[in-house]
Order: C-alpha cells, then sequence, then structure tokens
C-alpha cells in the first residue's frame, strides 16, 4: 500500500487502507437496520462513503453521534437521531463524558426506542427519541476547581481502586463528586502516568 502523504483529510486515509470497499462489502451483507455510532472524528472520515450508498442501504441506517459533522445527504440526515446534551443531564441514566458520547447513545436507542419499535423508519425512530428526551433537563456547567498535575495525581491516586482504575470512572469522579475541573486529555495523560507508575511499583 502506498504512504499516505501530510494534508490528506480522514476520509482520504480511510479510503487509502481500503476501508471505503470492506463497508460497502459489510453493509451489503445484510438486509437488517445499521446503526452507525462515532464520534465526530470517525463520521466525517465515512461520510464520503456513506454518500455512496444507494437510497435503499440509507434507509436501513440510523446514526447516533458525530454531531459535529454537516454536508450529510439529505437520506443520511433524516437518519440521524436527536441525541444531544440531555443525554448528560440530571434525569438521564446514561451520563458520561464526551468521548463515550455516541456508545451511550447507542445503548439508549437499542434498550429504550429499538426494542419497541424495531420496524419503525428513521422518522418514527426519531420522534420516539425525540419524545423520550423531552423530559430531560440540559446539564448545567460546573466551574470546576483547577488543580496542578501533582495534586491532581494525588487525588487521583487515592481514588484509583474505588473506581477500578478505569479512566472513564475517575474522571466522572473528579467533575461530578469532587467538582474539579480537568480537561480530558490532560486527565488521560495523567492516569497514564500513574498506572505507568503502578505497574513499576
Amino acid at each position: 500500500m502506498d504512504k499516505l502523504h501530510d494534508g490528506r483529510t480522514e476520509s482520504e486515509w480511510w479510503n487509502g487502507l481500503g476501508g471505503s470497499k470492506m463497508l460497502h462489502e459489510v453493509f451489503g451483507r445484510t438486509e437488517h437496520l445499521i446503526v452507525i455510532a462515532l464520534p465526530s472524528p470517525y463520521l466525517r472520515m465515512i461520510a464520503p462513503t456513506l454518500t455512496e450508498l444507494p437510497d435503499s442501504t440509507c434507509e436501513r441506517i440510523r446514526i447516533v453521534g458525530g454531531r459535529d459533522v454537516r454536508g450529510l445527504r439529505p437520506s443520511l440526515e433524516s437518519a440521524r437521531l436527536p441525541y444531544d446534551d440531555r443525554l448528560d443531564g440530571p434525569q438521564s441514566p446514561l451520563r458520561g463524558t464526551r468521548s463515550d458520547f455516541a456508545s451511550r447513545a447507542l445503548r439508549h436507542f437499542v434498550e429504550a426506542i429499538l426494542s419497541n419499535a424495531p420496524l419503525g423508519t428513521a422518522e418514527v425512530h426519531a420522534k420516539l427519541v425525540e419524545s423520550e428526551l423531552a423530559a430531560w433537563e440540559r446539564p448545567i456547567a460546573k466551574l470546576g476547581v483547577r488543580k496542578s498535575d501533582a495534586d491532581l495525581k494525588s487525588i487521583v491516586r487515592e481514588n484509583w481502586a474505588r473506581a477500578d482504575g478505569q479512566a472513564t470512572k475517575l474522571l466522572r469522579l473528579l467533575r461530578d463528586e469532587l467538582n474539579i475541573a480537568c480537561e480530558q486529555k490532560r486527565f488521560a495523560r495523567l492516569a497514564a502516568e500513574i498506572r505507568e507508575e503502578r505497574a513499576l511499583s
């Protein structure tokens, strides 16, 4: 395979790896509903491939996540389910981080919507999702306390066992229970350092 050069888009990278062909083959193997749950960068990566799909396949697609992706063809825009930040509000049983938004929305769709309307159209499914979320409030933004790397690592070490060393649980604990502000990439770096320390001890 030829090496990809700098400046290529996500979709060009994906196509260069043969992903577009593979995705067409996978979609062609089933006549059932196809639920695509991806964060925005990955949905942007496969968007051109989705645009090439026949209308009959697009009718079987539902999209959750990828909220920052625009410009999908109309048949795919209508397949997008209206999940938004209410999924992180106080009434939601599936609160989490931005990185796992798509997977949480997928779980809600499968358990609360698809199980009750397996043959529903995209329009029906979208209306059912909106009906479920209608009574849910959006989360209230909290200005968390800022800590140094050293302080954050000390707090994470203290709560490591409580969260079973799971980064998602630890980050939620910092933000929701301890009201500590920590950007996700920064937290991932600090957690990785602590995990390495524990492995060497």
